[in-house]
């Protein structure tokens, strides 16, 4: 808070103290209260972060997407990466939460998700298949992939290497090439 909380305890600002620490983009909610003994107390809940978004910042469950306390949290090898522009932020953490339930039963995992500026997706999971879609019908044909892929594809998923859904009335896969010459 700086130099906002110098001053009179009695006459400090509680609600500028809260605005000013709601602004900050880590900061999920902030609460500050007078204590007579202790003086003002500070309460800051931070941001949840679910994945990375770009480089140099973090998404949380509900599409926010804030830079982080510490710089160091975006080296973590755990996240989950999104591209795309930030006023998307909010339809591809709706997106990943589908498909990651679609496809969980598959046993793959989201890694990262691309979103050209024609709204195009690039879903590339843990086992390394990709799956590209464009933007009409986009949850209906990944809904309809994962269910093809557990019942009629399931043997052939370890063989793909990609999958792609731009087709008005198909799909086109990409098989994995095996190197067996020597």
């Amino acid at each position: 808070l700086g130099k906002q909380a110098d001053g009179n305890f009695l006459q400090a600002d509680l609600h500028r103290y809260v605005d000013t620490l709601s602004s900050i983009g880590w900061v999920e909610q902030a609460d500050v209260r007078r204590d007579w003994q202790q003086g003002l107390i500070v309460n800051v809940t931070p941001r949840k972060a679910v994945a990375k978004f770009g480089s140099e910042r973090l998404v949380d469950a509900d599409g926010v997407v804030f830079k982080p306390a510490d710089p160091s949290e975006l080296d973590a090898h755990y996240w989950m990466q999104l591209q795309g522009d930030e006023k998307d932020a909010v339809a591809m953490m709706q997106q990943v939460q589908q498909v990651s339930d679609w496809y969980l039963p598959l046993g793959l995992k989201v890694k990262e998700v691309i979103v050209s500026s024609r709204m195009t997706w690039l879903f590339r999971f843990d086992n390394g298949l990709r799956v590209l879609v464009g933007n009409d019908n986009t949850s209906e044909k990944l809904y309809h992939l994962s269910v093809m892929l557990q019942n009629q594809l399931h043997t052939k998923l370890p063989k793909m290497q990609s999958i792609d859904l731009r087709y008005k009335n198909g799909m086109a896969v990409t098989w994995k090439t095996t190197n067996d010459t020597v």
